[in-house]
């Protein structure tokens, strides 16, 4: 698809390994809401950093493992397979800082936005 300058593919983020057409290509990659669907977070983080650019920023947002779950269903337990639905509670800081220097990215903030509506 594309829209004026930008153009948008559509990409499975679990099967980044096999698109070598995306390596060193984006000054910027948004993650916004899935880290916490995939099970191999860290292979997640991987491809996305191999698809930035030297420099190239990424954009990622989560739920902080330390939420005030609003439903039993945001209790857990979480599945052990991708099926769509949460396989980890969120992320603490400690976890996110892990997954990330794991794939060589520098880590330049870790904030937190939560309220009722995020969750609804």
């Amino acid at each position: 698809m594309q829209c004026g300058n930008a153009k948008f593919s559509i990409q499975d983020v679990r099967k980044l390994e096999f698109r070598e057409d995306l390596k060193d290509q984006f000054d910027v990659a948004i993650c916004c809401e899935v880290i916490e669907h995939i099970l191999d977070d860290f292979k997640l983080i991987e491809d996305i950093s191999r698809c930035l650019k030297p420099g190239g920023r990424l954009l990622l947002t989560t739920p902080n493992y330390f939420y005030n779950a609003i439903s039993e269903d945001d209790k857990g337990p979480f599945c052990n397979e991708e099926t769509g639905w949460h396989v980890r509670r969120g992320y603490s800081k400690g976890m996110l800082l892990e997954v990330c220097k794991a794939s060589g990215l520098v880590i330049e903030e870790i904030s937190y936005c939560s309220f009722f509506f995020v969750k609804k």
